[in-house]
């Protein structure tokens, strides 16, 4: 899974536990929350708008 974009849509407790594992795989880190949480970006993941998340989606 290694280089490959993982989308977490809220990144709340179970969110953020999703982006730790994920990021054990070496993915990159998308996430949507109205309520963004320094210890996502901190695990290097980028936050994006929904509708840009869901327009990436389409391209891939």
């Amino acid at each position: 899974m290694s280089g490959r974009r993982v989308c977490i849509v809220g990144t709340g407790k179970i969110g953020i536990c999703v982006a730790r594992i994920m990021r054990g795989f070496d993915c990159h880190l998308l996430g949507v929350d109205p309520d963004p949480v320094p210890e996502f970006t901190e695990l290097g993941g980028s936050y994006v708008g929904l509708e840009e998340l869901l327009a990436m989606e389409m391209l891939t």
